[in-house]
């Protein structure tokens, strides 16, 4: 992925090489966009409508493994996520409105699930090691040494630049000072540790300028992706009592702990996973952003964690057995099962596990 490697981006020679090598290549995440569409040190779309032909062509399998898609706003985005769409041998997607957008550009494929995002699956670090990095942190935590009440943040550098509702822009400054404003107004309130949760290197710098304009004196501390390997904070997220969040895999990394999430929506794919969850209530838009809206929401979704806990305990073992199906199926193609057959096997898996927790729910 660096230039002296031989490329842009993923368009040049190590992905050519891992395409012509292997037997199946998928794309999975969240990488089928439109944003800056022809940049390819920040869009990869266009290099896999260029690649996919290529492992076609060798005979190799396709497909999309637990992907999201979207969102496409221009005509060559939709033609080319179109393309895309009906080339793939087979495409998991992680949500239903991932579904419904490819429908409605026209794709016909037949051979889709929808399974779950393979982050539900991050297993945590040790308990051991944990307790360590909570140590570290400022907040010990374990049987002899229980940790306070700890208010998560997760910010990230995109702001509101993703939303759809027209408003201008923030910028990293406005941001930072009514998220600052609105944290002193929840602390004045609940007085708990803030630890500030970066899941992506990009993010530090606006997390630390939020940080550096709280004045309410109390403990805060900064868990980083460049201190902690994503194991350590889905271990961390285990230990606190709510995350604040934006990025979707901090919201994931923790709800997957039944940890209770409340969010700033500055995508739609973070809304599509508050609805899977059923706390649709708990994420907030950037309409209206400012200090006493935010903390509000904070403070409602705070002494509201028990409700939301309850939900989790009941939505995130499914998402997680959902989320294997994507294995379970290049698997069975491992096997030499054909594409509709396998597809066709998961579908009847899904059907079998839905029916049995109906019967068991009634």
């Amino acid at each position: 992925m660096l230039p002296w490697d031989g490329t842009v981006g993923m368009l040049g020679m190590p992905t050519y090489n891992s395409v012509k090598r292997t037997d199946l290549t998928i794309i999975y995440d969240a990488m089928l966009f439109d944003r800056k569409l022809f940049n390819p040190l920040t869009n990869y779309m266009p290099a896999a409508r260029f690649f996919l032909p290529i492992a076609k062509k060798k005979g190799s399998l396709t497909g999309l493994f637990n992907a999201g898609t979207g969102p496409v706003t221009t005509a060559a985005g939709c033609k080319m996520l179109k393309e895309i769409g009906d080339m793939v041998d087979f495409l998991t997607l992680r949500d239903k409105e991932g579904l419904d957008l490819l429908r409605d550009i026209g794709v016909t494929n037949p051979n889709v699930i929808i399974t779950a995002d393979a982050a539900v699956n991050v297993p945590p670090s040790s308990k051991e090691r944990v307790d360590l990095i909570m140590k570290e942190l400022g907040l010990a935590s374990g049987p002899e040494t229980p940790g306070p009440e700890t208010l998560a943040i997760n910010v990230n550098t995109y702001l509101n630049t993703w939303t759809e509702s027209g408003q201008k822009a923030l910028t990293q400054e406005e941001f930072s000072t009514v998220m600052a404003a609105a944290l002193d107004i929840v602390r004045k309130e609940i007085n708990v540790p803030f630890l500030f949760v970066a899941t992506q290197h990009h993010d530090l710098e606006i997390t630390t300028q939020v940080m550096s304009k709280l004045k309410e004196r109390g403990m805060t501390a900064l868990c980083s992706n460049r201190t902690y390997s994503h194991y350590d904070i889905r271990g961390v997220f285990e230990r606190v009592s709510m995350l604040f969040g934006m990025r979707l895999h901090a919201n994931i990394l923790c709800s997957s702990a039944k940890t209770p999430i409340s969010g700033l929506m500055f995508q739609k794919k973070v809304t599509n996973y508050y609805k899977i969850l059923g706390l649709e209530d708990r994420l907030l838009s950037f309409d209206n952003f400012e200090e006493n809206k935010l903390a509000a929401h904070i403070l409602k979704c705070w002494h509201e964690r028990a409700q939301a806990r309850s939900k989790l305990e009941l939505a995130i073992p499914k998402l997680q057995r959902e989320a294997l199906r994507a294995a379970e199926l290049v698997g069975l193609l491992d096997r030499g099962i054909s594409v509709q057959d396998a597809v066709n096997q998961i579908r009847t898996k899904q059907q079998g596990d839905t029916s049995q927790l109906m019967a068991s729910n009634s």
